[in-house]
C-alpha cells in the first residue's frame, strides 16, 4: 500500500489535503484515508458565537413553531461566518445549488417524541464515487460545529421548551452510493449547548 497526499479544491475557495492509500496488487485501487484542512484555511471548525448570524423567516419566531420548525445552516469559508435560518421552510436562497454544502434539520414527532431530523446532501449522481467519499468525510468532520451553531443560534427556543434539550438528533446522509447513504445518531441539543458553554469559558480564560 502506498500513501500519498495532494491538495484538492473542494469548492471555489477552500482547499483540503486529501490523503490517499493506493493498493497495487492484485489490481490498482485507491481509497480516501483522511482529509486535512490546508494550513491557515478557514472552515466551520473556526466557528465562534460572534460569527453566527441568525435569521427568522416570518412567521416563525424564537418560540414558534415547534413541529415542523426548520433550520438551514450555511457558511462562508473566507470569513468563518456561519449562517442559520429558522422558519416553516428551508432557506433555499442561502443554499448553493452547485456546492450543496448546507446542513438542514427539522423538528418531527416520531414514536411519541420529538426528534431533530437533519439531512446533508452527498450525491444524486452528479458527483462520482470518490468525490462523494470526500464530501462524506468532510461533512462528518464539520458536523459537530454545524449542529452546535444550529442549537446555539436557537437557544431561546429551548428556554420555552426545555424538554427538547434531551430530544435525539439524527442525521441522514443522502447519496446514490449505498456506502454513503447513512443515518447516524448525533446526541442531543443539551450536549451541543454544553459544548458551546465550555468553549466560551475556555476562550475567555485564554
Amino acid at each position: 500500500m502506498v500513501l500519498q497526499r495532494w491538495e484538492m479544491e473542494l469548492n471555489e475557495c477552500f482547499i483540503y489535503t486529501i490523503e490517499i492509500a493506493f493498493t497495487i496488487s492484485p489490481r490498482l485501487s485507491y481509497d480516501v484515508v483522511r482529509i486535512i484542512p490546508a494550513k491557515g484555511e478557514l472552515s466551520m471548525k473556526t466557528f465562534h458565537p460572534d460569527r453566527l448570524s441568525v435569521t427568522f423567516l416570518p412567521p416563525a419566531t424564537p418560540f414558534f413553531p415547534v413541529e415542523g420548525r426548520k433550520y438551514t445552516v450555511t457558511h462562508e469559508d473566507e470569513t468563518g461566518e456561519v449562517f442559520l435560518s429558522i422558519g416553516y421552510i428551508y432557506d433555499r436562497v442561502k443554499i448553493n445549488s452547485k456546492l450543496r454544502d448546507e446542513v438542514i434539520a427539522e423538528w418531527l414527532p416520531r414514536l411519541g417524541e420529538y426528534t431533530l431530523w437533519g439531512q446533508v446532501y452527498i450525491s444524486g449522481g452528479e458527483f462520482d464515487e470518490k468525490y462523494s467519499q470526500v464530501r462524506f468525510l468532510v461533512f462528518q468532520r464539520e458536523m459537530e460545529t454545524a449542529l452546535r451553531a444550529m442549537v446555539k443560534g436557537d437557544q431561546t427556543f429551548y428556554s420555552y421548551f426545555p424538554w427538547l434539550l434531551d430530544a435525539p438528533i439524527y442525521l441522514q446522509f443522502e447519496s446514490v452510493y449505498p456506502q454513503f447513504q447513512k443515518i447516524i445518531y448525533c446526541g442531543t441539543p443539551r450536549q451541543y449547548l454544553q459544548q458551546s458553554k465550555e468553549k466560551e469559558i475556555k476562550s475567555a480564560a485564554e
